[in-house]
């Protein structure tokens, strides 16, 4: 395995375990509950982005809505994972919505709170550094997958990532996200959720079977 692939998956290890480690347990004590209904709103675009988020079950997808006006899905948050990142830009506003997906329970950290955690905790910095790596990873590896790849390639790509995501959740002892829809897939790659429907039937019976369950008993594509 080479030195990227081996700080790759650290990063997404880091990320699941998350929960358990002393230096985000401290954290999460002093930040502020927040629990969402499936298809609530944890934050809207375009509003003031005052902290981030740490999702400690359930999921949530990120959506984003475009000059022509259309909303699409751009990446889902699985247990474990930060979300809200915006809060440490320069001029920190939200450039996405954050919708729960199922019922949802995350922790909210002030900006200012967050980087005090950051300055005076090493392992904690350590951290964050690995999701970040893991979340540039996978930005990366998005955009080589839209260039020129077919659909069923992009979508065996999308399964595969989640997956390896959901895999090292389960390791750690965190709950699964809920069954991803056909229509969320759909949104996700920006085709016809007829196209997902149709290349979906068209994967070998055990491969489409390895990918739809996404690395857990209980998720699968639905329609």
């Amino acid at each position: 395995m080479s030195l990227i692939n081996c700080n790759f998956c650290r990063a997404r290890a880091t990320c699941a375990l998350a929960l358990t480690q002393p230096c985000w347990v401290a954290l999460i004590k002093t930040a502020r509950v927040v629990n969402c209904r499936t298809g609530a709103a944890i934050y809207r675009q375009g509003f003031p982005a005052e902290g981030i988020f740490l999702l400690c079950r359930g999921s949530v997808k990120l959506t984003a809505v475009s000059e022509a006006g259309t909303e699409r899905i751009l990446e889902f948050v699985t247990c474990g994972e930060l979300f809200g990142l915006e809060c440490l830009l320069p001029e920190p506003v939200r450039s996405m919505s954050a919708v729960a997906r199922e019922n949802c329970q995350g922790a909210f950290i002030d900006k200012t709170q967050f980087q005090k955690a950051l300055e005076s905790n090493l392992e904690l910095l350590w951290n964050v550094t690995m999701m970040l790596n893991d979340m540039l990873h996978r930005s990366n590896q998005e955009k080589l997958a839209i260039s020129g790849a077919r659909v069923r390639e992009r979508i065996e790509k999308v399964l595969d990532d989640l997956a390896q995501r959901l895999t090292h959740s389960e390791a750690a002892g965190k709950p699964t996200f809920a069954p991803l829809k056909q229509r969320e897939l759909a949104e996700l790659l920006g085709v016809p959720e007829e196209t997902i429907c149709r290349e979906l039937r068209t994967l070998g019976d055990r491969k489409r079977l390895d990918l739809i369950r996404v690395a857990a008993r209980r998720n699968s594509v639905t329609a």
